[in-house]
């Protein structure tokens, strides 16, 4: 199953990086009559205004990853962090951290999201910015939960009162510690910020001039004839196979890291 997620994973980080050489045509020319049929000049017909589909797909996994990447690490770093300090510290640290935590579990995600990016504008920092303030939040309540745990490890407590710095503590002790589970939360965030990424741009709140394949999606719904013929099948399905596939790939990976974590998950089934 791990090797499956791997190689998934692996495949769609190689055509986003080989995009450039890869892509037929640049993903903003008009290269035929809008909504030609799929053939060997276009493998995947072209959209509406005549550009290349194939050509988009690809050049849109750029776009897509990029954004789950920056965006997942930086939620899973901050949320990370956070969690750290609330269970390691304690007291009103931790008091005051998870009850801001608490306030942002309990605001509903997708109106916050669409409220932040109607607010701030269009662009791919945005979905970038939206995402971070919205997803940070649980994984530092688990983060918090396991540092609780590993804190009361008894070659931690012989190490903290043996006067070892907390700076150390943390280095040698807690943080390697976290390294598997850190893992896991930080592929389950690059997995949901695609998915956010892919559905901000789907309702027309990500980035207009940038190509990924929630833009694909958007244009193509946009289409009032989408489904009166068989564009939908080369235009609107392929980017939303790629996304399907991608998600599929992280939550492999996801649930084998977990796994490895905690054996008492059979099979790998995430969250037990």
């Amino acid at each position: 199953m791990s090797r499956s997620g791997l190689i998934i994973s692996a495949a769609f980080c190689a055509l986003a990086l080989l995009a450039p050489w890869l892509a037929p045509y640049h993903p903003k020319a008009d290269t035929d009559v809008p909504l030609a049929a799929p053939s060997a000049r276009h493998l995947l017909g072209t959209d509406d205004v005549g550009r290349d589909i194939l050509s988009q797909v690809i050049s849109g996994s750029r776009i897509s990853i990029l954004v789950g990447l920056i965006a997942g690490l930086a939620a899973a770093a901050l949320g990370l962090l956070v969690g750290l300090l609330a269970g390691y510290l304690g007291g009103a640290v931790d008091r005051i951290l998870m009850r801001t935590v608490d306030v942002f579990l309990a605001m509903p995600r997708l109106p916050l999201l669409i409220l932040l990016a109607a607010y701030l504008g269009a662009g791919i920092w945005v979905v970038v910015i939206c995402f971070v303030l919205v997803s940070w939040a649980m994984p530092a309540r688990v983060v918090r939960a396991q540092v609780r745990v590993e804190k009361q490890r008894p070659y931690v407590t012989s190490a903290r009162l043996s006067g070892a710095r907390s700076i150390y503590v943390l280095r040698k002790h807690i943080v390697p510690a976290l390294s598997p589970l850190a893992l896991a939360i930080v592929i389950m965030e690059i997995s949901h910020a695609i998915m956010i990424e892919a559905g901000m741009s789907f309702l027309g709140l990500g980035d207009p001039t940038a190509t990924s394949w929630g833009t694909i999606l958007h244009h193509a719904f946009s289409y009032p004839a989408l489904f009166l013929s068989d564009a939908w099948i080369w235009w609107a399905l392929p980017p939303g196979v790629c996304l399907s596939l991608l998600l599929l790939g992280l939550a492999l990976l996801a649930m084998e890291v977990e796994r490895k974590v905690d054996p008492r998950i059979e099979g790998g089934r995430l969250g037990g």
